[in-house]
């Protein structure tokens, strides 16, 4: 219901029924979300064997935008390192992100994990969101093109980036085209 369909309703309504109209109003839940997308430019990365990479996003590819995210959030990524930055966010807060990346293994079978990883020194943690054997030769692994959600519940999460990584049992090459990261705000920051 819109402001304006519902102040017309509420200056049309008396006393007590006024009364409840405002109090079940200011309860409402209001959502404030937005996204960006952060596209990479620039090539390709070499994985060595067995070994986590971290999934680069320069956000220098054409269709990177920010114009979308709401109010008092201005980015979502460092650009320096492709982290996921949690900065402008309060606890209470979630993201979700689809990440568009695909690895070539150096050899058939291989088996390829992605996974983000939170906090920092003896506080962290991961999220693994992608286990896969691959096929042939040089055959390509996709991203999940799924949402994650990532929710602020704690400091050790909002206080440190989110780091995307990749690794695969014998090598590859890493390509990455980019993320869209939704944001939803917590009603708590309203209130």
């Amino acid at each position: 219901m819109s402001y304006l369909h519902y102040d017309t309703i509420l200056h049309r309504v008396k006393g007590t029924t006024r009364a409840l109209l405002e109090f079940f109003a200011s309860r409402l839940t209001l959502t404030h979300t937005g996204y960006a997308d952060y596209q990479h430019a620039d090539g390709t990365t070499d994985m060595l064997t067995d070994t986590w990479t971290d999934v680069p996003n320069n956000q220098l590819g054409d269709y990177t935008t920010e114009e979308f995210l709401p109010k008092g959030i201005t980015s979502l990524m460092d650009p320096a390192t492709g982290y996921l930055d949690f900065s402008q966010l309060s606890l209470g807060d979630w993201i979700h992100v689809r990440n568009d990346f695909t690895v070539v293994p150096d050899s058939s079978n291989a088996h390829v994990e992605a996974r983000y990883e939170f906090g920092s020194g003896a506080g962290v943690f991961y999220l693994y969101i992608l286990d896969s054997i691959g096929r042939g030769a040089a055959a390509p692994v996709q991203s999940l093109k799924g949402d994650i959600r990532i929710t602020m519940s704690f400091p050790s999460t909002l206080n440190n980036p989110g780091k995307l990584q990749v690794k695969c049992d014998v090598g590859g090459t890493l390509t990455v085209q980019g993320s869209n990261v939704g944001v939803t705000l917590s009603q708590a920051r309203f209130n």
